[in-house]
């Protein structure tokens, strides 16, 4: 898993963990139709294998449970040993582009 702090009071404090993140490789927040993204790149998985291993794209959005906004996982995007990733806006359109470690 991986984790989110937030600066509170001169100290970090933690804010959120992301169980859904297997060996998080990088992590790229974007800002699209003024809603915060964040796109974790998994590289490899609890066994070490970086074959198959699925990347998740978050949301920041209200959470009942933890009464305060938080990236809920919204989708998984098949990657092999992802390591990085970019986003850019061109004419309207969004684009997210991966970097996979293999294949």
């Amino acid at each position: 898993a991986s984790s989110m702090y937030v600066w509170e009071a001169g100290q970090l404090h933690l804010y959120q963990t992301f169980p859904e993140t297997r060996g998080a490789h990088s992590l790229t927040h974007y800002k699209m139709g003024g809603m915060h993204w964040l796109f974790m790149a998994n590289h490899f998985d609890d066994k070490g294998n970086g074959f198959g291993v699925p990347s998740v794209i978050y949301a920041y959005t209200w959470s009942d449970s933890a009464n305060k906004n938080v990236f809920m996982p919204v989708q998984s995007v098949s990657t092999t040993g992802a390591v990085a990733a970019s986003y850019w806006e061109h004419d309207g359109a969004h684009y997210l582009a991966i970097a996979n470690y293999f294949n």
